[in-house]
Protein backbone atom coordinates (compact mmCIF):
# COMPACT_ATOMS: atom_id res chain seq x y z
CA UNK A 1 0.00 0.00 0.00
CA UNK A 2 1.04 3.65 -0.39
CA UNK A 3 1.79 5.97 2.53
CA UNK A 4 2.83 9.63 2.50
CA UNK A 5 5.72 9.82 4.96
CA UNK A 6 7.35 12.91 6.45
CA UNK A 7 11.00 11.84 6.36
CA UNK A 8 12.54 15.03 7.68
CA UNK A 9 11.22 17.85 9.88
CA UNK A 10 12.52 21.38 10.25
CA UNK A 11 13.09 24.39 8.00
CA UNK A 12 13.34 22.16 4.90
CA UNK A 13 10.92 19.29 5.65
CA UNK A 14 10.78 16.39 3.23
CA UNK A 15 8.02 13.94 2.40
CA UNK A 16 8.01 10.84 0.23
CA UNK A 17 5.49 8.36 -1.07
CA UNK A 18 6.46 4.93 0.25
CA UNK A 19 5.28 1.37 -0.22
CA UNK A 20 4.43 -0.24 3.10
CA UNK A 21 2.79 -3.51 4.10
CA UNK A 22 -0.99 -3.35 4.40
CA UNK A 23 -1.92 -3.47 8.09
CA UNK A 24 -3.58 -6.51 9.62
CA UNK A 25 -6.19 -6.51 12.35
CA UNK A 26 -5.53 -7.19 16.00
CA UNK A 27 -7.69 -7.28 19.16
CA UNK A 28 -9.22 -3.90 20.01
CA UNK A 29 -8.43 -2.45 16.56
CA UNK A 30 -10.12 -2.21 13.16
CA UNK A 31 -8.61 -2.08 9.68
CA UNK A 32 -9.98 0.87 7.71
CA UNK A 33 -9.58 1.73 4.02
CA UNK A 34 -8.98 5.47 4.02
CA UNK A 35 -10.91 7.95 1.84
CA UNK A 36 -9.92 11.26 3.43
CA UNK A 37 -7.22 12.49 5.79
CA UNK A 38 -6.85 16.02 7.06
CA UNK A 39 -4.08 18.44 6.23
CA UNK A 40 -4.16 21.04 8.96
CA UNK A 41 -2.00 23.42 11.04
CA UNK A 42 -0.98 20.55 13.36
CA UNK A 43 0.58 18.65 10.45
CA UNK A 44 2.38 21.83 9.35
CA UNK A 45 3.77 22.36 12.86
CA UNK A 46 4.98 18.77 12.99
CA UNK A 47 6.69 19.10 9.59
CA UNK A 48 8.35 22.32 10.78
CA UNK A 49 9.70 20.50 13.85
CA UNK A 50 7.73 22.66 16.31
CA UNK A 51 6.23 19.68 18.16
CA UNK A 52 9.24 17.93 19.70
CA UNK A 53 7.28 14.82 20.70
CA UNK A 54 6.82 13.94 16.99
CA UNK A 55 9.84 12.35 15.31
CA UNK A 56 10.43 11.39 11.68
CA UNK A 57 9.78 9.27 9.82
CA UNK A 58 6.08 9.80 10.47
CA UNK A 59 2.85 9.41 8.50
CA UNK A 60 0.92 12.59 9.34
CA UNK A 61 -2.79 13.40 9.86
CA UNK A 62 -4.82 12.69 12.95
CA UNK A 63 -8.36 12.97 11.55
CA UNK A 64 -10.00 11.33 8.58
CA UNK A 65 -12.58 8.89 7.33
CA UNK A 66 -12.89 5.60 5.54
CA UNK A 67 -14.63 2.25 5.36
CA UNK A 68 -14.10 -0.61 7.81
CA UNK A 69 -12.62 -3.68 6.15
CA UNK A 70 -11.88 -5.85 9.20
CA UNK A 71 -13.19 -5.50 12.76
CA UNK A 72 -14.66 -7.42 15.67
CA UNK A 73 -16.86 -4.41 16.50
CA UNK A 74 -17.98 -2.82 13.20
CA UNK A 75 -19.44 -4.70 10.22
CA UNK A 76 -17.32 -4.65 7.07
CA UNK A 77 -18.37 -1.72 4.89
CA UNK A 78 -19.26 0.57 7.81
CA UNK A 79 -18.38 4.18 7.00
CA UNK A 80 -16.44 5.73 9.87
CA UNK A 81 -14.71 8.93 10.86
CA UNK A 82 -11.45 8.66 12.79
CA UNK A 83 -10.36 10.93 15.62
CA UNK A 84 -6.67 10.51 16.36
CA UNK A 85 -6.51 12.44 19.62
CA UNK A 86 -2.97 13.29 20.66
CA UNK A 87 -1.34 10.21 19.12
CA UNK A 88 -2.17 9.47 15.47
CA UNK A 89 0.10 11.46 13.21
CA UNK A 90 2.11 12.65 16.21
CA UNK A 91 3.59 9.76 18.21
CA UNK A 92 2.11 7.02 15.99
CA UNK A 93 1.76 6.91 12.23
CA UNK A 94 -1.33 8.79 11.11
CA UNK A 95 -3.91 8.55 8.39
CA UNK A 96 -2.21 9.68 5.16
CA UNK A 97 -2.03 6.11 3.88
CA UNK A 98 -4.32 3.76 2.00
CA UNK A 99 -5.20 1.54 4.97
CA UNK A 100 -4.82 1.96 8.72
CA UNK A 101 -5.20 -0.25 11.77
CA UNK A 102 -6.87 1.97 14.36
CA UNK A 103 -8.06 1.51 17.94
CA UNK A 104 -11.82 0.97 17.98
CA UNK A 105 -12.27 3.82 20.48
CA UNK A 106 -11.12 6.25 17.75
CA UNK A 107 -13.84 5.23 15.27
CA UNK A 108 -17.27 6.83 14.98
CA UNK A 109 -19.93 5.63 12.53
CA UNK A 110 -20.76 8.24 9.88
CA UNK A 111 -24.48 8.83 9.42
CA UNK A 112 -25.84 8.33 5.90
CA UNK A 113 -26.48 12.09 5.74
CA UNK A 114 -22.73 12.77 5.57
CA UNK A 115 -20.80 12.05 2.41
CA UNK A 116 -17.86 9.68 2.25
CA UNK A 117 -14.71 11.60 3.14
CA UNK A 118 -16.26 13.64 5.95
CA UNK A 119 -13.94 14.43 8.83
CA UNK A 120 -14.61 14.48 12.59
CA UNK A 121 -14.89 18.29 12.41
CA UNK A 122 -17.74 18.03 9.91
CA UNK A 123 -19.34 15.18 11.89
CA UNK A 124 -19.39 17.31 15.06
CA UNK A 125 -20.91 20.33 13.33
CA UNK A 126 -23.60 18.23 11.68
CA UNK A 127 -24.57 16.65 15.02
CA UNK A 128 -24.51 20.00 16.83
CA UNK A 129 -26.75 21.65 14.22
CA UNK A 130 -24.11 24.04 12.87
CA UNK A 131 -22.59 23.14 9.52
CA UNK A 132 -20.07 25.82 8.52
CA UNK A 133 -18.33 23.55 6.00
CA UNK A 134 -21.43 22.41 4.13
CA UNK A 135 -20.63 18.77 4.85
CA UNK A 136 -23.96 17.43 3.63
Amino acid sequence: MKALVATRFGTAPQMSLEDRPQPVGKPGYSVVKMYAATVNPLSAQIRQGVLAIAQPPRVLSNDGSGTVEESAVFPAGTRVTIYGGGELGITQDGLQQQWVCVENKRLFVLPDTLRRGSTPHQFYHRLSGSDPCGAG
